[in-house]
């Protein structure tokens, strides 16, 4: 009996590593187990899947046959935490300026896109902004990009 290994929602081929697995059942047995590798990577894609089907092609034995649960889907779970930061972390602005704009980094690039909410808290200046960033990454790139702020 052999597990085929096919990618769902595009893992690359380093997520895990595709099949055929042989999976033997022991004479007497009604379970039998196989372990499916899982590769680790460090770059921030979400959650990624692929499927495990049944064959039954090779088994030599005509009565083998793959049950209607044939198929079983596995979620990999990205396990790569990314860590945004201002860049840089004090900045100087004139009243008459209007805008001030922030500068946000991403450790890693995202191979999907996110937001980010930027609070801010008044020191000696009033003010009651909130400011929400959008970060678009493709998987090459340093992901920067820039925010301003209304100045009142």
């Amino acid at each position: 009996m052999f597990l085929l290994c096919s990618p769902s929602i595009h893992p690359a081929p380093s997520d895990y590593q595709p099949g055929p697995y042989s999976v033997t059942f022991p004479a007497g047995s009604t379970t039998a187990a196989v372990n499916l590798t899982i590769e680790s990577d460090s770059v921030l894609e979400g959650t990624e899947n692929f499927t495990a089907t049944i064959s039954t092609t090779n088994t030599g034995f005509p009565n083998v046959t793959a049950g209607d649960d044939d198929t079983a889907t596995i979620d990999i779970r990205d396990d790569d935490p990314v860590e945004v930061v201002f860049n840089p972390t004090q900045y100087s602005v004139n009243e008459g300026d209007g805008v001030v704009t922030l500068t946000l980094n991403a450790d890693k690039p995202a191979s999907f896109e996110y937001t980010v909410e930027v609070e801010t808290q008044d020191g000696t200046a009033n003010g009651n902004l909130g400011c929400y960033i959008t970060f678009t990454y493709s998987n090459t790139m340093l992901s920067t990009l820039d925010l301003s702020c209304i100045i009142a």
